[in-house]
């Protein structure tokens, strides 16, 4: 991605840092690359003040996205489960709200 605007810039690296926590800097050089290990397996992309959103996670996580401070991968706790990171989340609203993983079925193990 061409960054050449250091306005934008600044406000992205203020956002990632407010966001992630992480100290983060974003400088005007004609390109950007992003790598953040903290975060493999969670797709990310920005909107348009900088800020990261959370678009997906890996399977046995909810998506939670419905705001960009309390953003997460909800991992699912012992005897339920997630397949899809959508389940149960309204994608009309472009986002997903905290909810609870699918209760195992009698008999299953999930773990």
């Amino acid at each position: 991605a061409s960054v050449n605007n250091s306005a934008f810039t600044n406000s992205l690296t203020t956002n990632l840092k407010n966001s992630t926590g992480l100290d983060i800097v974003a400088a005007p050089s004609g390109s950007a690359q992003l790598e953040v290990s903290e975060f493999v397996g969670e797709d990310f992309e920005l909107t348009t003040t900088g800020a990261p959103k959370l678009l997906n996670c890996e399977p046995g996580f909810l998506l939670v996205n419905n705001t960009i401070n309390t953003q997460e991968c909800l991992l699912c706790g012992a005897r339920t489960y997630s397949i899809n990171p959508f389940d149960r989340c309204s994608r009309e609203k472009g986002f997903c709200e905290v909810r609870e993983c699918s209760p195992c079925a009698a008999g299953a193990e999930c773990t």
